[in-house]
């Protein structure tokens, strides 16, 4: 299956060693080291890691920043509908009312455990707050 769809990946640099974060995470870009590191719980997320560990071009990754589907990776129990956010490892957790989370996008498909990968309808870079 394809890693995204109706979107734009670029290949960013990264400000930490990426080799082994899995595909599928919340990444954000760090003005000050001038690179993409994982997302932090609750933060904005500048895009998606899409490039296998095996094909990181030295300190170069693939990221999807733009709206559409994804596919990435779950932290928890998420219900299809449930919109998320990042956890601190830049998994998509089930998103709660907590002032100042940011939303990412909306899970297509139910996930019932960590780790396990699913469809998102990604928001794009940003995202948004929760009402």
């Amino acid at each position: 299956m394809a890693r995204s769809t109706m979107s734009h990946t670029v290949s960013l640099p990264t400000a930490e060693d990426l080799s082994a974060l899995t595909m599928g995470r919340f990444v954000r870009w760090v003005q000050g080291a001038a690179g993409v590191t994982r997302c932090g719980a609750h933060l904005k997320a500048d895009g998606v890691h899409v490039t296998s560990p095996s094909a990181i071009n030295g300190n170069v990754v693939g990221v999807q920043i733009g709206a559409g589907k994804a596919m990435v990776e779950s932290g928890g129990i998420i219900a299809a509908g449930q919109e998320v956010a990042s956890d601190a490892q830049g998994r998509a957790v089930a998103a709660t009312v907590y002032a100042g989370e940011v939303t990412l996008g909306k899970a297509l498909e139910a996930v019932g455990a960590a780790g396990r990968e699913f469809t998102l309808l990604y928001y794009g870079c940003g995202g948004g707050p929760l009402d």
